[in-house]
């Protein structure tokens, strides 16, 4: 860290206290939402607004006036504007350094091996097969010639929006079983850990990767794994295995050497290990063999950075391509504080626990089949995951609704009061349906629903793998 190098900021939390180490050349404030505009540069600026989930955040754009001769898109385009950044800046390993000593940790104190970073490499989102597609790993190795292995996956939205259930619903789809579960941030971060544990496994000349099944059926039980992945999940592409983790050294290091980072739009005192918005059933899922959590004893080993830390750290204020890459996603390094309060009013856990038991008796009058529980609403889908009826809470009563363009609910409308039929919109999509206080209020919506399910395909067996949607 330089001679202007912010020092170190400290925040309570349930796991114990947040210490961040911010490699910055120029003091700011350390608040969430602190003014900051993305790409500013010698151009003209526009005042604008961001509308994220549904929440309008105001940003200042600045409007630059070189345009860079590369453009990547999305949270993959963010990584490979990083990767290039760091690779042409001149200190790689210092840059690699200064990115794990902006990382705020789960215990409040960074691992001591950064500082004896010696040698580094980065491997840009290699595919792990039933392990998924991790945007960055990081391999340092010290002076002392140990090997660290660091997880790194990135989310251009909160850690709140990317989120998914871990807990057992009987109203809906659960676990893995989720559609898009194994693209949530702790969906990806769980599959990283399982890697880690069937890498330490691997001899360097078997020909497959594979977890352990006695892992394999820990995670069958606690989080709904599919049989279909029995005796272990695994990767077996030997230009991967040779090329990449054999070439490296990497056979069969310990898992206790491997690290994992989630890189969100949050603010520090939000990081996903900090904030209350992030109930433990959201956190990622480490388990032993013997089916026992360790998430909460791995804390040392669990980090979160943002992107205000991330820019601050390696320098990429005046970084073209990643500017150009960042704007296709986000037009602030961080949200404001209001941006989680209202959030926070939309999550089922804000409502009253009548309500609550109501939507899921919905839900479950419904069927399982396609029924998934989101974080302020159930989705019914069709066989391309898309959502075709709703089910989401009010203050005092619950609408269920299918899309206005399924006809067949016409074929229920002469038994239904039309003055109770009203449309609600989610987003860019008009659901039509009834506010409901009970179950048997909706006994003929039910009915109309399900004859809407009835005409479409069923939805593809087993559990979908990791992908990113632009």
């Amino acid at each position: 860290m330089g001679g202007d190098s912010k020092g170190i900021e400290a925040s309570r939390n349930r796991f114990g206290s947040c210490e961040a180490h911010h490699v910055g050349s120029s003091p700011e404030e350390d608040r969430c939402g602190a003014a900051g505009a993305v790409g500013e540069g010698e151009g003209g600026e526009e005042e604008g607004s961001l509308e994220h989930s549904g929440v309008r955040v105001p940003v200042r754009t600045a409007m630059p006036n070189s345009i860079p001769n590369v453009f990547w898109y999305g949270e993959r385009g963010i990584i490979n504007a990083v990767v290039s950044h760091v690779n042409t800046s001149g200190d790689f390993v210092g840059s690699i350094r200064n990115l794990l000593k902006a990382t705020c940790w789960g215990t409040g104190n960074g691992p001591s091996w950064i500082e004896g970073i010696s040698d580094a490499h980065l491997i840009v989102e290699v595919g792990l097969a039933d392990f998924g597609d991790p945007d960055l790993l990081i391999i340092c190795r010290t002076g002392s010639e140990k090997t660290y292995l660091v997880f790194l996956e990135a989310k251009a939205q909160s850690y709140t929006d990317s989120m998914q259930e871990t807990s057992v619903l009987r109203a809906g789809k659960w676990g893995m079983e989720q559609e898009g579960f194994n693209s949530s941030i702790n969906g990806q971060l769980t599959l990283k850990y399982r890697f880690a544990n069937a890498l330490s496994l691997w001899d360097g000349r078997a020909a497959a990767i594979s977890e352990s099944h006695l892992l394999f059926e820990a995670y069958k039980v606690r989080l709904n794994d599919s049989p279909k992945k029995s005796p272990g999940r695994s990767l077996a592409k030997p230009s991967i295995l040779a090329g990449i983790f054999g070439r490296l050294g990497l056979a069969g290091l310990p898992e206790a050497n491997c690290h994992y980072i989630a890189l969100t739009w949050d603010c520090e005192s939000k990081a996903f290990f900090n904030s209350p918005d992030v109930p433990f059933d959201y956190l990622p899922v480490f388990l032993g063999e013997d089916g026992e959590g360790r998430f909460s004893t791995m804390l040392d080993r669990v980090g979160w950075i943002g992107y205000k830390q991330l820019e601050e750290a390696i320098g990429l204020s005046n970084a073209t391509e990643y500017k150009a890459a960042f704007a296709t996603m986000l037009d602030s390094p961080e949200p404001p504080l209001s941006f989680y309060s209202e959030k926070r009013q939309g999550r089922w856990e804000s409502f009253p626990s009548q309500i609550i038991e109501l939507g899921e008796g919905l839900a479950l009058a419904l069927g399982t089949v396609r029924v998934q529980r989101v974080a302020g609403s159930y989705s019914i889908k069709d066989e391309n995951n898309q959502t075709v009826g709703k089910i989401s809470p009010n203050k005092d009563s619950v609408f269920i609704g299918v899309r206005e363009e399924y006809k067949p609910l016409s074929d229920v409308r002469g038994q239904i009061d039309q003055a109770r039929l009203r449309r609600r919109r989610v987003r860019t999509v008009d659901f039509v349906g009834m506010d409901v206080k009970s179950v048997p209020e909706a006994e003929r919506l039910i009915s109309g629903i399900k004859t809407v399910l009835a005409v479409l395909p069923e939805p593809a067996d087993g559990t979908s793998e990791e992908s990113e949607t632009p």
